[in-house]
């Protein structure tokens, strides 16, 4: 651009009809109009403004690179033929719309701000908000929607600011709680809370090994218990389909041979009362099943709590005291809790014992003392009905006794309980048998068992033998 344009421009604001400047209010605008001229010829000098401008400003980059490539384009001239001062000014303006266009229709080939933004979000996750808010603006977009955007984000991090402050508040509330907390521990009986908490520790250690071997204890029952349970509710029902083909032999009987049905009619009502017994096991099983264990918690003196105890004393020994009182106090409590264990432990064992005894054993003796009336039955019947089809019946109906013996041996096997090895002929051992009568027999020595009237049983705990039932026997008496 030539020095006579220069020259023009700067006759127009520094002449007029009265012969002084065009005025103090048109000043501002002459300047304005120079510094466009001097950006016109010097490219490198709007650069370098337009990116001070935009870092004391905060515009994005955008922003910058539309001013460094409106520097670019120098060949546009400025019209210096117009005598109008107020022309001048829109040809000015005319000429910055034109850089601003020109730049926004120009794409440039080296990576771009938008580029940068991308980049910038993919290694700092800080700043992916503002990346998305960058990659919404489109190229079209106007100097101020970008300003517009600027603000949004400003407004954003005003937002994050006050939550920070918030919770430093709050961290700080907590802290002031923490250090009430420590002055509250602070005592001047601290020495004699020391001396109790160890006392106290000393004593809790005494109780917790007491209380170990009677929580051992009743955890031991409690699991046979639950074996118990599921043992023989697995037998009930195994007895009960067994007695179920029983009953189908009856009805065979009853139909094809019915003197045969007659006569095992009685043995056969022996079977069904056996069963009913063994059915109703069924509801002092769920009874025992829901027994359950004392907490296992021992009680234990806490120094927050001998603190607050001793705030408002002033007097040593009355502090003693108090602590005294506490200690015992504390022993009493677990000493509670012991005992609870320990009557557990006794309670699990005593219903374990007396329902085998009691209930099960009961029906066991019933079936053991209906099998040899029912042998010496079967044996003369067979004699009585000679063909094949009426022998394998009463086989298989007599089988019947058998099968249930096995079943609920089996089940006290799984319960470590063995049936007594009580024999004829064996000496009496009157801790383990239980002489009901006497009888003399010159083929037995003194004192040594003749009959066998109930079995005894035995059962196995902790790898020893324990009595559960004394068999009953009928001693030889020869002198």
């Amino acid at each position: 651009m030539s020095t006579e344009v220069n020259d023009s421009n700067l006759d127009l604001f520094t002449s007029s009809g009265n012969g002084t400047g065009i005025g103090d209010n048109n000043q501002e605008q002459l300047e304005k109009v120079t510094a466009i001229d001097e950006t016109a010829q010097n490219p490198d000098a709007l650069t370098a403004k337009s990116q001070t401008v935009s870092q004391e400003n905060d515009l994005p980059e955008e922003v910058i690179k539309i001013s460094s490539d409106s520097a670019e384009y120098d060949d546009i001239s400025v019209n210096t033929q117009t005598d109008d001062s107020a022309d001048v000014f829109i040809s000015q303006e005319n000429r910055l719309k034109t850089f601003a266009d020109e730049a926004n229709l120009k794409k440039s080939e080296d990576v771009t701000a938008k580029d940068l933004v991308q980049m910038e979000s993919n290694t700092n996750p800080q700043t992916q908000a503002r990346s998305a808010q960058l990659y919404s603006l489109d190229d079209s977009k106007t100097l101020d929607d970008i300003v517009i955007a600027l603000n949004e984000i400003r407004a954003q991090i005003s937002d994050l600011s006050c939550k920070y402050d918030e919770q430093s508040k709050e961290l700080d509330s907590v802290k002031e709680e923490l250090n009430k907390l420590k002055e509250m521990s602070k005592s001047e009986f601290d020495e004699l809370i020391r001396e109790t908490l160890e006392k106290d520790e000393q004593s809790l250690r005494e109780d917790q090994q007491e209380c170990k071997g009677f929580r051992d204890q009743a955890e031991l029952w409690q699991s046979k218990t639950e074996t118990l349970y599921t043992s023989v509710l697995s037998a009930i029902d195994r007895c009960g389909d067994r007695i179920k083909q029983c009953d189908e032999l009856m009805e065979q009987f009853k139909t094809e041979t019915p003197p045969l049905y007659k006569s095992l009619q009685s043995r056969y009502e022996s079977l069904q009362l056996s069963n009913r017994m063994l059915d109703r096991l069924r509801e002092p099983l769920d009874l025992l099943n829901k027994s359950s264990l004392p907490a296992e918690y021992l009680f234990r003196l806490q120094m927050s709590d001998l603190v607050e105890l001793l705030r408002s004393q002033t007097d040593e020994n009355q502090a003693k005291q108090i602590l005294a009182k506490k200690v015992k106090e504390a022993g009493d409590i677990r000493y509670k809790t012991i005992r609870e264990w320990r009557e557990s432990a006794e309670k699990l064992q005593k219903q374990w014992l007396h329902f085998i005894e009691k209930k099960l054993l009961p029906a066991l003796d019933g079936i053991n003392d209906g099998k040899p009336y029912a042998e010496h039955l079967v044996i003369d019947l067979k004699e009585s009905y000679q063909t094949p089809s009426c022998q394998e019946q009463l086989s298989n109906w007599l089988q019947t006794y058998s099968d249930l013996e096995d079943i609920l041996l089996k089940a006290l096997g799984s319960l470590d309980i063995t049936m007594m090895q009580t024999e004829v002929g064996q000496p009496v051992d009157y801790d383990r048998h239980e002489p009901i009568g006497t009888e003399s027999d010159s083929t037995l020595p003194h004192e040594h068992i003749k009959e066998v009237t109930r079995k005894g049983y035995e059962y196995t705990i902790a790898e020893q033998s324990l009595l559960l039932r004394n068999a009953q026997i009928v001693v030889v008496k020869n002198k």
